[in-house]
């Protein structure tokens, strides 16, 4: 699972990956130790890797991808597929290095492959949404001793039930809590799976999303939504609007730049 140069983020992605359970590793110097039997901390490529392990000194890149017809070198900077590709991955890594925001579209289908293709290449960590909200949620119901049966039935009825308005509560608490948690992010996040945000419309959340990427303490935001339509900037749950996300803060992910990961860990 871990071969190859790693930063800390993807060495802490793959095993959180891995092991759903176990606690979180910490950042560095403690990450060395740990480590230490395994593989070591380059200073010059700021790296962890594997003693005798050829390095691998090539660009991160996934534009190698078997759909596209082999080409020789000569051909591929000519070939607008591959001219496509590597502008999108350079408008990932501009967004990365300015610390700014990016909504990445997605078609449905694919967002699962899409997630793990965007941790591999840019080295971020990546957050469900809805598995930190529906904590958080459960944390809330706990602390104020709230009936979680009536909250479940609330949930099945939707919007017209008398005790939505009380859910909604509990999820605008949780959203809030989730953000504190989160943003200003200290290394860069990739967000996925935001569909309770739609489903009880925290818009707050999304502010504060918003707000965060303008805070110059705060590492890049990558927030994946899933949609059936690519065209504009896509809506979560195909309704939820993003507030003040434009087509500048919007990139939709080439069908060709994806691939089944070898290793999804």
């Amino acid at each position: 699972m871990l071969t190859g140069d790693l930063t800390p983020a993807m060495i802490q992605q793959r095993v959180l990956t891995r092991y759903p359970d176990a606690a979180p590793l910490p950042p560095r110097p403690e990450l060395d130790a740990l480590l230490a039997p395994l593989m070591k901390w380059d200073e010059a490529s700021e790296r962890y890797v594997r003693p005798g392990e050829r390095r691998n000194t090539e660009h991160t890149s996934l534009t190698s991808l078997p759909s596209l017809p082999s080409l020789s070198s000569s051909q591929k900077p000519l070939d607008p597929r591959y001219i496509a590709l590597e502008e999108f991955e350079e408008r990932l890594r501009i967004t990365r290095d300015r610390r700014t925001l990016k909504v990445l579209g997605v078609r449905a289908d694919r967002a699962h492959v899409a997630a793990l293709a965007l941790t591999r290449c840019l080295g971020v960590r990546r957050v469900s949404l809805d598995a930190e909200l529906a904590g958080a949620m459960h944390e809330i119901m706990k602390e104020q001793e709230v009936d979680e049966q009536v909250l479940y039935a609330a949930d099945q009825l939707g919007p017209g039930g008398d005790d939505w308005p009380e859910l909604r509560s509990v999820a605008e608490q949780a959203a809030e809590r989730v953000a504190k948690r989160l943003f200003p992010a200290p290394e860069p996040l990739l967000l996925i799976q935001p569909g309770l945000l739609a489903r009880y419309r925290l818009d707050g959340f999304l502010r504060s999303l918003l707000a965060a990427s303008r805070d110059p303490k705060c590492a890049a935001l990558f927030l994946l939504v899933p949609s059936r339509d690519r065209a504009g900037v896509p809506k979560i749950n195909e309704h939820l609007v993003i507030p003040e996300v434009g087509a500048p803060q919007t990139l939709w992910i080439p069908l060709e730049w994806l691939r089944e990961p070898a290793d999804a860990a």
